[in-house]
């Protein structure tokens, strides 16, 4: 006897109706498709009459079909009108569970959502609301989930909905984009969006000893790199491993590598923001890389660029692994992009800096020894030079002044804050683009102390 396992009967937005001969009679709101099920081996209930008159359209497979990689390819048969893309919404058994998905016809069956996946989308809330729990009653931060391999987003929906810190990873743009749209549309916010491949991203994040509390894992048996690149589970393994095996071992390295990078944090976490940086990025990234201080990490944040920048800072990538790179589904501006650099920033100490400015040598090396010689002061910023795009010095900046500090930007470009600082007071303003850092500092200086000052040039 076989039982076929369906979503619950309070997803009033989606029924199973009928299946077999290898293929499956849905209804997605208020429209109803057939599509290839290669795992529907039995006979169909209804007759081929009742599925025509019943459904709007038929996924027809093409050429690719039962070719690995190609298995989905095909074009979809239209019986009766319908739209293109529609709306469903997801009002889980548990209360505070609910959110909407866009729908849409894709050339390779899918339309958006693995309706199949809605009882781990109920686990993923039980489970996540009970961390979030946790969480508040011992004081702790808001539990973080990381979702690989994350397509549309529904798990993240529900991680989200249950009150965690969520970051949602797909090595596709288009669906990332996707998923957004469905984050929006569910009245949700403040998911952390990666386009990457997921294993060299979770080396990442091993490696800057980052720590989550959920890890959701569900690879698919083929798909594509961020590049394009083409993969199999099949391809990954070694002779004789299933693909389960592959995804114990991805899993088992990722925590092992934490167990290892988490000795070795950065002292400081520089976050370097950039959209359209491509003519002076090469030199900001060279100051850095030249610090007599060495104990650093660079989070690049790349704001949706549109020219060369992403492949420079790409570059830069792989030679150094002390730079990580962040990129932006779509610009979110300078406020935004901190904000998302420093939610993976693992160092004591924090600062960072534009594609256009330059780190003199010894930068690092003097605002970490200012903080750790000067333990009541939150903060520190320096003397800078003003140059001209030639590098020719035209001037010195202004000396900070904490008498004035309310009145203008004394601070300048060249500082460094203690991380606990961002604990304390949060994250920078997303409203106030273009005085972002003046409100921080204001912030800084009411809530957290006194700002240090050196008088010397080092930037």
């Amino acid at each position: 006897m076989m039982t076929i396992e369906c979503p619950g009967e309070f997803w009033k937005d989606y029924e199973l109706i009928d299946s077999g001969n290898f293929e499956k009679l849905e209804r997605f709101g208020s429209y109803i498709m057939a599509r290839p099920e290669p795992k529907a081996l039995w006979d169909k209930t209804l007759s081929e009459g009742e599925w025509n008159r019943l459904m709007h359209t038929r996924f027809r497979t093409g050429a690719g079909f039962g070719k690995a990689g190609k298995e989905d390819s095909g074009v979809w048969e239209k019986k009766k009108s319908m739209q293109e893309q529609w709306n469903i919404r997801y009002k889980g058994a548990q209360s505070g569970l609910d959110f909407s998905l866009r729908l849409g016809l894709t050339s390779f069956k899918h339309v958006g959502v693995f309706p199949e996946q809605s009882a781990n989308w109920e686990f993923i809330y039980k489970r996540t609301t009970e961390l979030v729990r946790k969480a508040q009653e011992e004081g702790l931060q808001k539990p973080k989930v990381l979702n690989l391999f994350a397509y549309t987003g529904a798990a993240s929906l529900a991680a989200k909905a249950a009150g965690a810190d969520v970051t949602h990873l797909d090595s596709v743009r288009q669906v990332v984009t996707w998923a957004k749209g469905n984050m929006e549309k569910s009245g949700l916010d403040n998911i952390r969006w990666v386009v990457e491949d997921a294993l060299k991203f979770a080396r990442r994040e091993a490696k800057r000893g980052n720590l989550y509390q959920g890890i959701i894992l569900d690879p698919p048996a083929y798909g594509h790199g961020p590049d394009g690149e083409k993969w199999t589970i099949k391809d990954c393994s070694t002779a004789g491993l299933k693909a389960e095996v592959i995804i114990d071992m991805l899993i088992s390295e990722f925590i092992e590598e934490m167990k290892t990078w988490r000795m070795f944090m950065p002292i400081v976490s520089i976050v370097l923001p950039t959209y359209n940086g491509e003519e002076y990025i090469r030199q900001s990234i060279y100051s850095i890389r030249n610090q007599t201080f060495e104990d650093w990490e660079l989070i690049i944040v790349n704001d949706y660029s549109t020219d060369g920048t992403s492949l420079i800072i790409r570059e830069y990538e792989k030679k150094d692994s002390r730079i990580i790179v962040i990129e932006n589904s779509e610009n979110k501006k300078l406020p935004a992009s901190l904000n998302i650099g420093f939610r993976s920033a693992t160092g004591k100490y924090f600062t960072w800096t534009s594609d256009d400015n330059r780190y003199l040598p010894n930068a690092l090396q003097c605002m970490v020894e200012y903080l750790d010689d000067n333990i009541s002061y939150s903060m520190v910023c320096a003397q800078m030079n003003i140059i001209d795009a030639a590098g020719k010095k035209l001037g010195e900046s202004w000396k900070y002044d904490d008498s004035r500090m309310f009145y203008y930007n004394c601070v300048g470009a060249c500082f460094m804050y203690r991380a606990k600082v961002m604990e304390k007071i949060g994250e920078y303003n997303e409203n106030c683009f273009c005085i972002e850092d003046y409100e921080y500092w204001t912030r800084i200086r009411k809530l957290c102390g006194k700002i240090g000052w050196l008088d010397k040039n080092l930037y």
